[in-house]
């Protein structure tokens, strides 16, 4: 059974935008040197809103990438950047990426809203805003190195 992680931050100040962004590039590369990751995508929404969605093949990989290495250095940093932060994890058959609009669902469903220093309003009242028609999507796959192990 594959585990399915979708998240959605706003960043809250444009000065926070370039530590973010290279944190995000740097967690990109770690996810997709990650064993256990099938796939992923990465969106970025005009209006400085960032999702990811990952597929991986158990729990315990997507564990493994979400406390260790750079992942686990950002999380925290992340309240102070970010003004709206929620995820959602849920489990399935099939090793597929969902679309965004399912992902947008599946977090509404049961979202986790994250602690943040400066929440906006609609993070204070627990508001799960669906993913927008345009953004610049991308492709997360595993690297060849990841993928031969398997």
């Amino acid at each position: 059974m594959a585990v399915v992680v979708a998240t959605r931050m706003k960043v809250a100040r444009w000065r926070d935008m370039p530590r973010f962004l290279r944190g995000s590039m740097a967690a990109g590369r770690q996810a997709r040197r990650s064993p256990g990751l099938l796939g992923g995508r990465l969106r970025a929404e005009p209006s400085g809103v960032y999702w990811t969605l990952t597929v991986w093949s158990s729990a315990r990989d997507m564990q493994a990438f979400r406390d260790g290495g750079v992942h686990a250095i950002l999380v925290p940093r992340l309240a102070g950047w970010a003004s709206e932060a929620v995820f959602g994890v849920w489990t399935t058959e099939s090793s597929e990426l969902p679309t965004w609009s399912e992902a947008s669902r599946r977090i509404a469903e049961h979202p986790n809203f994250a602690p943040l220093d400066h929440p906006s309003a609609a993070h204070r009242d627990a508001q799960v805003i669906p993913a927008r028609r345009m953004g610049l999507d991308l492709a997360l796959r595993p690297s060849r190195n990841v993928a031969a192990l398997r």
